[in-house]
């Protein structure tokens, strides 16, 4: 068993009902209705709120992320192998085969993907997934590259341009900020998927 699932089910474990503080431990599924006060649940929005660990170790987290990683590489690897086989075979066909395999490694990751959920949030959280990274890349190269910048800008005494960089450094936060918000959507997508189909303990 994976070190997060005792993790989960110790917080699990705890969950109280919001109204009523009444112990939901061994009631089932994502959204319950509390045996005392009769109050709608949302089992999902009380686990987050208590998660004490990075988004990434909410259960199947990491595979539902592995389309958007494996993008991520062929990204960076696509020009350098294309290169490489230009240089090596010369051929068309060599690079098509290479660029194919990248696709279809990336077609694998999302199938396992996909198979987390067995329906439609299959699709739409690995999709997420890209978004999430593209922001997070976004915000963190914007906020480095804007404060060089601004600071040179300072030094050149060119209060103008270190003030529109200032703005696009608040972009880039917003960025890093959005990314953070659907870290941790997805995150409660997955824990939604582990309640809905793990029994309480």
């Amino acid at each position: 068993m994976p070190d997060i699932e005792p993790h989960i089910e110790t917080i699990r474990q705890d969950v109280a009902c919001p109204a009523c503080d009444y112990n939901l431990r061994g009631l089932v599924g994502a959204v319950v209705n509390c045996p005392e006060c009769g109050h709608e649940c949302d089992v999902v929005q009380l686990l987050t709120r208590r998660w004490d660990k990075p988004w990434y170790h909410a259960p199947r987290y990491s595979t539902v992320c592995l389309p958007a990683g494996w993008l991520l590489i062929c990204i960076a690897v696509l020009p350098l192998g294309l290169a490489v086989i230009r240089q090596r075979f010369g051929g068309l066909l060599f690079a098509t085969l290479f660029t194919a395999s990248l696709v279809m490694g990336w077609a694998f990751v999302m199938d396992r993907a996909w198979r987390v959920f067995h329906d439609p949030r299959g699709w739409w959280v690995p999709a997420l997934a890209h978004g999430v990274l593209v922001l997070l890349i976004a915000g963190l190269a914007g906020v480095a590259v804007c404060v060089v910048c601004m600071l040179i800008a300072f030094i050149d005494s060119d209060p103008w341009t270190a003030t529109g960089f200032a703005v696009l450094a608040l972009v880039a936060i917003a960025c890093l900020w959005a990314g953070r918000l659907g870290e941790r959507f997805m995150a409660g997508q997955c824990i939604k998927r582990y309640l809905e189909h793990t029994p309480a303990e």
